[in-house]
């Protein structure tokens, strides 16, 4: 799932409510433990892959309050 925005229609708070819809949704559609299996996080300022699962969660939870940069990749 990609949420690509380069426009400048979209505020920050459009944004958020976009992410938080698919907060709300994705638990229905795919668990936490197959997000794993399936995907990579990559942390673009540290240039590594995240691998703790409560690292990943804690990502997951903060959503765009960050000033960091992960990166999510399908392995499909």
């Amino acid at each position: 799932m990609l949420l690509a925005v380069k426009s400048n229609e979209y505020s920050d708070k459009k944004i958020n409510v976009e992410i938080n819809t698919i907060k709300r949704l994705l638990p229905f559609i795919e668990s936490f433990s197959a997000f794993l299996l399936n995907t990579e996080v990559l942390d673009l300022s540290k240039h590594a892959v995240v691998t703790k699962t409560s690292r990943l969660k804690s990502i997951f939870e903060e959503g765009t309050d960050t000033k960091s940069y992960y990166f999510v990749i399908c392995k499909n």
